[in-house]
């Protein structure tokens, strides 16, 4: 039996029996919040980031439990976890930037849906998107926390 979760991790991160069902999950989602209990608006015990390895355990509705490679034991949203690692990506990412404030003032009164009328984070469909409303639509409500990252259930 293992000491602590880090060296649990450790071990479970090597080849497995077949016959044993993988419990090694990886992140497939930009960035992920890993959260005290098994809800959105839980504390963040720590950030996850696209590729980084887990230990899974029980789950609960659409959450996972799981073990951080520094032993932290938090709640991730299932639909971001696979059993396979994914493939790698690009190192740099390329956000829209903000416009000037006349040039985002034209796209809200535009007439050409740029910016639309989703205004919470569970209508947008992706990250990027998500990104776009904040910078381009200034529609800031997406970014609670004022860290630049826009709905971070998803992003």
């Amino acid at each position: 039996m293992p000491d602590t979760p880090a060296t649990a991790f450790a071990e479970q991160t090597g080849p497995e029996p077949a016959t044993t069902p993988t419990r090694i999950k990886y992140v497939v989602g930009a960035s992920l919040n890993c959260r005290a209990e098994a809800e959105g608006s839980a504390r963040v015990e720590a950030k996850l980031a696209y590729g980084d390895a887990v230990i899974a355990g029980e789950t609960s509705g659409d959450w996972t439990s799981v073990t951080t490679d520094q032993a932290v034991r938090c709640w991730a949203a299932s639909r971001y976890l696979a059993d396979t690692r994914p493939a790698p990506r690009a190192t740099s990412r390329t956000y829209f930037s903000a416009p000037a404030p006349a040039a985002r003032s034209r796209a809200r009164s535009s007439g050409h849906g740029s910016c639309g009328s989703k205004r919470v984070c569970g209508q947008m469909n992706s990250c990027e998107e998500a990104y776009f409303y904040l910078n381009q639509c200034g529609l800031h409500r997406l970014d609670r926390d004022d860290d630049g990252i826009p709905c971070e259930s998803i992003c």
